[in-house]
């Protein structure tokens, strides 16, 4: 869920950035949605997981997988983080040219 949540922010962003997004005084809605799936959700999605995570590894015989899915999860939050970033600074400069 967290990757599907931060390739839509990174596809909102670039569609947003395509569009013209916070050269003209008009809002996106790409933007808003890229900052809501970016920063909003991800940030939502790390917080659920690591309250998941919390209860298994309080379990005795908790082995985490070699692929390492706290790891990959903090990457994919950063990433997803800093679209939603990018998606507030083009709604900042859209509201700044009014």
């Amino acid at each position: 869920m967290s990757a599907l949540s931060t390739a839509t922010s990174m596809a909102l962003v670039i569609g947003a950035v395509r569009d013209g997004a916070g050269s003209t005084d008009e809002v996106s809605s790409a933007a808003v949605l890229a900052w809501l799936f970016g920063s909003v959700i991800g940030l939502l999605l790390f917080a659920w997981f690591n309250l998941l995570d919390a209860r298994q590894r309080s379990i005795g015989h908790y082995v985490e997988p070699r692929w390492r899915p706290r790891a990959v999860l903090a990457v994919l939050t950063v990433v997803s983080w800093l679209s939603g970033v990018a998606a507030a600074v083009l709604v900042a400069q859209a509201v700044a040219r009014r």
